[in-house]
């Protein structure tokens, strides 16, 4: 449910910020392939999606860790491990960011 919550929140990113009538939700090898032509749009990707999963306390972000530095953190997870990860490699990018943020910001279960 968690996963399906921020895909909802990345289609609605990539639809809004074109007038696409299909979506396709990038590998993640196109998605950094992406991010090494456009390292702007890249971060803002990354921290919109760090932010929705923030905000439906899906991660436990440490309050003093600004967004910047998490999406530069989750850029690098994914740029690592993600793209040693065959399954992550050539899956939806989504999936990838969802494995980076989950991995390097859980919640404790009490």
């Amino acid at each position: 449910m968690k996963k399906l919550l921020l895909a909802c929140a990345a289609c609605a990113a990539i639809a809004a910020a074109g007038n696409a009538q299909a979506v396709t939700i990038p590998t993640l090898t196109q998605f950094l392939t992406k991010c090494n032509i456009n390292s702007d749009d890249c971060r803002t990707q990354i921290r919109g999606y760090i932010k929705a999963a923030d905000d439906q306390k899906l991660i436990c972000r440490p309050a003093d860790q600004s967004l910047g530095d998490a999406s530069y953190e989750a850029l690098h997870w994914m740029r690592d491990t993600g793209a040693s990860d065959q399954t992550l490699h050539d899956g939806p990018y989504d999936d990838a960011m969802w494995a980076a943020i989950s991995t390097l910001w859980p919640c404790k279960s009490e």
